[in-house]
């Protein structure tokens, strides 16, 4: 049973970002397009944000706004993320895998995001956000996509 720390649960209130000891804030999510995903999209994405800030067991205080910030964009609440972390990971792989090329590219971005939040370059997070673009092929075209040569390889 994942169980998502208390400092990482939404407030009710918007999300404020931390500073780290550098004083850089967290990434933000304002400046981002809409959300482009479904609601089992979104779930699939928050998964993959979780288990790339989790890797290290050290979560900042700027990868808990960030997974914050990353939930309400997602449009995704406590209750629902803590009910997905139950399930099997292999299905956020297999939701993201069957998602379009523009959307994955779009969750890679998310996942770069989440992997600078605490602005500490960390080999176990890399190694993790290396695993997690090739688990979820984040990097290959749309197989069965009709305008395949316009579809930009992200």
């Amino acid at each position: 049973m994942t169980n998502i720390p208390y400092f990482c649960r939404i407030e009710k209130s918007s999300f404020e970002l931390q500073k780290t000891a550098f004083g850089q804030p967290a990434p933000d999510l304002t400046n981002m397009e809409n959300n482009p995903f479904d609601f089992d999209e979104s779930l699939a994405v928050a998964r993959l944000i979780w288990i790339l800030i989790d890797s290290d067991n050290n979560i900042t205080n700027n990868e808990s706004a960030y997974f914050r910030q990353s939930l309400e964009w997602l449009n995704i609440t406590q209750k629902e993320i803590e009910d997905y972390l139950q399930l099997p990971e292999e299905e956020a792989f297999e939701v993201v895998r069957n998602m379009p090329s523009k959307k994955r590219s779009e969750c890679a971005t998310l996942l770069r995001l989440a992997f600078n939040s605490d602005f500490n370059m960390d080999r176990v997070e890399l190694s993790k956000l290396n695993e997690l673009l090739t688990r979820a092929e984040l990097f290959r075209p749309d197989k069965n996509s009709p305008d395949r040569d316009a579809e930009m390889i992200i």
